[in-house]
């Protein structure tokens, strides 16, 4: 019983790993001010579980205390975001969605949710999505498919944006791939 047992556990674990489509990773430079530096980007469709996964490195250690604004006192907090074209030309239009991920209030975990773009300018909360430092250099975000629509594939882009010392009102930004261009992610059918 026992073998038949480790024997399924084992078929599951390798038809999730199968099933996590390959995907490239994309470098980024040590170009920002900020602590929060993208050193590279990836995502990926993992069918094994049905979600989308967007893994980003960075060049030295974080934490959610990185996302605090020392530029205003009552600023926004600073942000990962990964923003989602699934219609609209990157860049040249806003984004059809974006899931970000910032501190809470006490700066001791990280919060994730999805957001939809309208048209004119709208922007609103849709769902959830999963925020985990899986290392002090390595941010993986999750979410649902269904809460984009569940494309066939997207273009998409990361950003953090940062309120540390040394930054502007505005704050210290950092985008992969650089700004003007976007990558690819292709869906494909869940594992059964």
């Amino acid at each position: 019983m026992r073998t038949l047992l480790a024997t399924i556990g084992l078929l599951l674990l390798l038809t999730g790993l199968a099933g996590a489509q390959r995907a490239r990773t994309l470098a980024d430079k040590d170009d920002s001010r900020s602590a929060v530096d993208i050193k590279s980007a990836r995502g990926v469709h993992d069918r094994g579980n049905d979600r989308l996964a967007h893994l980003i490195r960075f060049h030295g250690p974080i934490s959610p205390r990185n996302f605090r604004n020392a530029v205003q006192k009552h600023g926004p907090p600073g942000s990962v975001c990964v923003n989602i074209w699934t219609r609209r030309k990157p860049w040249e239009a806003s984004p059809n969605y974006d899931v970000c991920v910032t501190a809470d209030r006490n700066r001791a975990r990280l919060l994730a949710s999805v957001s939809r773009h309208g048209p004119k300018g709208g922007v609103r909360r849709i769902g959830n999505a999963s925020a985990q430092l899986t290392t002090p250099r390595r941010l993986s975000i999750r979410f649902d498919p269904d809460l984009i629509r569940r494309p066939g594939r997207y273009r998409w882009s990361a950003h953090v944006t940062t309120f540390e010392r040394g930054c502007t009102r505005r704050g210290c930004q950092d985008v992969a791939p650089r700004r003007g261009r976007s990558a690819r992610t292709k869906l494909g059918a869940p594992a059964l």
